[in-house]
C-alpha cells in the first residue's frame, strides 16, 4: 500500500508559478501591455495562459520539474517563443530575458539576411549571437565565437540549415563560420519541437553546445546568446 501512495504522488508532478516582464523590443527598458503569455509543456501541449498588464509583468502557472515553453503573442506581434527547465519551486525569471519580435522586425531580420536563400521560406525562425561564457575585459561583453557554426533539426527529424552575417555585415549561406558579428539565423523551421545545435572546431576537437525550443506557427525562437563552453 505504502508503495501504491508513493507512486501516486510521483505521478503528480505539480504545479509552479512563472512570473517575469515582457519586454516591448530586445534593447527596450519599458514593458510591453495586453502580451498573451502562453505555456507550452514538455508534451507540447498548451497549459495554462496569462497576460500583461501595463508594464509588460505577468504569471503563469507551468508544470513543475520540467521542460516548460512560453510563447508570446499579441497585436503585430510574431509568436515569440522561449524555453527553460523549471524545478519544484515558483520562479522569477531575470530580467531582460523575455521581449517580443514585433512583425515590422521579423521584416527587417529577413531583410537582413537577403543574400540567403532559405530567407524567402515560409514558417519560423531561430535566431541569435554565438558566444564564448567568458567576458572581454575591456569591454565586458562577452566574446564571440567567430568560427562557430549553428545547425536545427526537428523531432521528425528535418534538418534545418543556419545562414551568417560576415563581418561586414553581409547575410552568406555557404559560410560555415559566424565571423565577426556571430548573428546567425535558421528559416523555415517548421512547427513543433526542435533542436538547434551551436558548434565550433578547436584544438582537434569539436565543442558542441544544444538548445531546444518550441516552434510556434509563423514563430521567432530567439538565442540570445547562444553560447559554446570550453572543455572542462
Amino acid at each position: 500500500m505504502t508503495w501504491l501512495m508513493l507512486l501516486a504522488c510521483l505521478a503528480e508532478p505539480g504545479e509552479v508559478l512563472i512570473s517575469g516582464q515582457i519586454l516591448a523590443s530586445q534593447y527596450a527598458t519599458s514593458g510591453a501591455a495586453d502580451v498573451t503569455v502562453a505555456s507550452i509543456d514538455s508534451e507540447l501541449a498548451p497549459y495554462s495562459e496569462a497576460a500583461t498588464d501595463d508594464n509588460g509583468i505577468f504569471e503563469v502557472a507551468a508544470v513543475a520539474n520540467r521542460v516548460y515553453h512560453l510563447v508570446l503573442s499579441g497585436e503585430d506581434l510574431a509568436p515569440t517563443t522561449f524555453s527553460g527547465i523549471i524545478g519544484s519551486d515558483d520562479v522569477e525569471l531575470p530580467e531582460s530575458s523575455l521581449f517580443v519580435r514585433s512583425t515590422a522586425e521579423v521584416d527587417a531580420l529577413r531583410a537582413e539576411f537577403a543574400d540567403c536563400d532559405s530567407m524567402t521560406e515560409d514558417g519560423g525562425i531561430i535566431e541569435g549571437v554565438i558566444q564564448f561564457p567568458i567576458t572581454n575585459s575591456d569591454s565586458g561583453e562577452n566574446l564571440i565565437a567567430e568560427v562557430a557554426y549553428a545547425g536545427a533539426y526537428s523531432a521528425e527529424g528535418v534538418q534545418y540549415t543556419a545562414c551568417y552575417l560576415d563581418s561586414d555585415g553581409e547575410s552568406l549561406e555557404a559560410g560555415a563560420e559566424v565571423g565577426a558579428t556571430g548573428r546567425f539565423a535558421i528559416f523555415g523551421v517548421h512547427s513543433g519541437a526542435v533542436t538547434v545545435e551551436f558548434s565550433q572546431d578547436l584544438g582537434g576537437q569539436t565543442l558542441t553546445n544544444y538548445g531546444s525550443v518550441y516552434m510556434p506557427e509563423d514563430g521567432v525562437g530567439p538565442f540570445f546568446p547562444a553560447f559554446i563552453d570550453f572543455p572542462e
